[in-house]
């Protein structure tokens, strides 16, 4: 399920290019994914930690918004994530 949710990340987000390589390579975020039942992600995204540059941050969640929707999670993870979310960290080079 993880690797079809880092597919569609790493399809719809690119490193602003504003930001150096070098300086991108520091910078990360960690946020809870919430999602309803459909798939649809609930807005707006609650970040756990921001990477203190805005440029980096505010793509996070543009890339987000265009995605929408998430494949939905197996049956047995079903009302986890609903509960409780997908904690992620994203940065430069994808998702982790």
């Amino acid at each position: 399920y993880m690797t079809r949710i880092a597919d569609l990340w790493n399809r719809t987000w690119s490193l602003p290019a504003v930001i150096p390589r070098e300086r991108a390579r520091a910078l990360y975020v960690l946020l809870t994914l919430n999602i309803y039942r459909e798939g649809n992600i609930k807005f707006p995204i609650a970040f756990d930690r921001r990477s203190g540059n805005d440029h980096f941050d505010n793509s996070v969640i543009i890339a987000w918004r265009q995605i929408k929707k998430l494949p939905l999670p197996p049956p047995d993870r079903m009302a986890s994530i609903i509960a409780h979310g997908l904690k992620l960290k994203l940065n430069w080079e994808g998702m982790q």
